[in-house]
């Protein structure tokens, strides 16, 4: 999977790897053809020599389709920079796209409102849905509708004072018949991370939740507290601390393994760094716990200068006894990506049953 997205002509590399089947069933073992979105994307040339980038253009999101192990890359459709909304940041803005789900003939993906600000350049400052129909097991790009977050702060929330934040779409689970989960509940969890200056843990995993026919009404998404599901995005409390801003949770379907029935969170601890964790819960909203490392990336051995980032698994790449876990890599200095062509690509992993 690794060199299948390594690329050196057309799309040459991206981070946010998030993907769905299409057809809804996004268990462990099944089969349907998938779809990918990603973020920040390089369009253009690689030299494979010198791994100079030459020619090229940056895109906020790109997308793929994958079937029968090919992979066609769509780098023609743009998600279409928001418009700028002042109440979140009187800077443009763009869109980094978060986790997506299917429900029915519906695609639905997170959509990120970053404001060109901050240390680094960027902030986010909002979060939104963006929706788009499944035609012939095609996403027709034309019927794409923005479901815009504004007045409830369903998504994410940021105080005013900028002490607390918390943002959901790092990871979906989609406890339904239509997605194959093992005890179907109807709902949706919807998974984030919650930053509390003021609190003793670091980056906690919250989780909030909603009835799939109710992922557009904001007003009933649920989140869970100390005392049970509320509906007040700032009594949210830590699963598990020191998570990702991307991460993934994995229903374990294999009726062989000891963990049959519970549920898998993968992440790289700390958001950057070399390791990548799991933790297991018995159920979607329980805390995580046996937090253990399960790989330490080794790039920054042999490249100078990057990050190391985002580890998620992928149900759909996934088989029972084997999972597949990506992570991504980036410059941590400028002008890393254009010099060597070789690090802003997602890498792969295989985890054999746990």
């Amino acid at each position: 999977m690794t060199g299948k997205f390594s690329s050196y002509q057309g799309w040459s590399g991206a981070d946010g790897i998030f993907n769905v089947r299409l057809n809804g069933n996004q268990a462990i073992g099944e089969e349907g053809d998938l779809f990918f979105n990603f973020s920040d994307t390089y369009i253009g040339e690689v030299n494979p020599v010198t791994k100079r980038r030459s020619n090229y253009i940056f895109k906020n999101n790109t997308f793929a389709y994958y079937q029968d192990g090919e992979i066609d890359f769509i780098i023609d459709k743009d998600h279409i920079s928001p418009e700028k909304i002042e109440s979140r940041s009187p800077n443009d803005a763009f869109n980094w796209l978060g986790d997506s789900l299917v429900i029915g003939d519906k695609y639905y993906a997170t959509s990120l409102y970053i404001a060109k600000q901050g240390v680094l350049g960027f902030e986010q400052r909002g979060e939104d849905l963006v929706r788009f129909n499944i035609i012939d097991k095609k996403i027709d790009f034309d019927s794409r509708t923005p479901i815009i977050d504004l007045e409830t702060n369903k998504l994410s929330y940021f105080s005013s004072d900028d002490k607390l934040q918390i943002i959901f779409g790092a990871a979906y689970f989609e406890n339904t018949i239509q997605a194959g989960a093992l005890n179907p509940d109807g709902y949706i969890y919807n998974y984030g991370y919650r930053d509390d200056k003021n609190a003793s843990y670091s980056r906690g995993l919250v989780v909030s939740r909603f009835k799939e026919e109710d992922i557009e009404d904001f007003s009933k998404y649920q989140y869970l507290s100390s005392s049970g599901w509320v509906n007040d995005i700032t009594q949210t409390i830590p699963l598990c601390e020191r998570v990702s801003c991307e991460m993934s949770v994995t229903e374990i379907n294999d009726i062989n393994s000891p963990y049959y029935g519970k549920y898998l969170l993968t992440y790289q601890k700390d958001t950057i760094g070399a390791e990548i964790y799991i933790a297991i819960s018995d159920s979607p909203y329980g805390k995580f716990e046996n937090n253990q490392v399960i790989y330490s990336t080794p790039e920054f051995l042999y490249i100078d200068g990057i990050s190391q980032y985002n580890a998620k698994m992928h149900p759909t790449l996934s088989s029972k006894d084997k999972y597949v876990i990506s992570y991504n890599l980036n410059e941590s200095s400028f002008g890393g990506n254009d010099n060597n062509g070789d690090i802003y690509h997602p890498r792969f992993i295989d985890l054999y049953q746990i």
